[in-house]
């Protein structure tokens, strides 16, 4: 029992004795010279057109390119992006104001469409979905799972109807499908 101490012992005091890892470099005139910063072409120009207001508002800009607007009888703005990105906007007397951003889609963005009253959005998407919004109050209320690559998409209801009807067009084929726009 003691000789296996005695080995222990000597075992832990070789390793403190040995360096474990490269050695530290020696410091040379090329390492202590200062790097040349690098400066971008028309920096002056990125600097001086910076904003230096008191205050900063949040841009709440499409982050690629807006492919799709559609304005409503009920005084919104809806745009859509081609990271499938959906945006609504209100309209003010002189301005517009962000209300609510969905990521709606995986794929790009085929076609929006708005109900002849201005109550209802339909997005299709190249992820093969079909998306039903309520633009009044700013929320997704349906959702389909097509089977086919969709083409274009129209509200074919007219106001006063109880039950909205959406048509969805396959990209690749002369085919029409007709949709309950509330999923009832």
């Amino acid at each position: 029992m003691d000789e296996r101490l005695e080995r222990k012992r000597k075992l832990t005091h070789e390793d403190e004795e040995e360096t474990v890892g490269p050695l530290p470099v020696e410091s040379s005139q090329e390492n202590t010279e200062t790097k040349k910063r690098k400066s971008l072409p028309y920096e002056r120009v990125y600097l001086e057109n910076l904003p230096s207001a008191m205050m900063y508002e949040k841009s709440y800009m499409h982050r690629d390119t807006v492919t799709h607007i559609v304005c409503t009888r009920s005084e919104f703005i809806v745009t859509a992006s081609c990271d499938g990105h959906v945006k609504f906007w209100k309209k003010k007397e002189n301005d517009i104001e962000f209300v609510k951003h969905f990521k709606a889609h995986v794929g790009k963005i085929e076609c929006i469409a708005c109900s002849s009253d201005g109550f209802l959005l339909s997005t299709i998407s190249e992820d093969k979905s079909l998306k039903i919004f309520d633009v009044i109050n700013f929320d997704m209320i349906n959702m389909f799972r097509l089977t086919y690559l969709p083409g274009y998409c129209e509200w074919i209801y007219s106001g006063g109807v109880a039950t909205p009807a959406i048509a969805c067009t396959e990209k690749d084929l002369p085919v029409i499908h007709i949709y309950d726009g509330k999923g009832q």
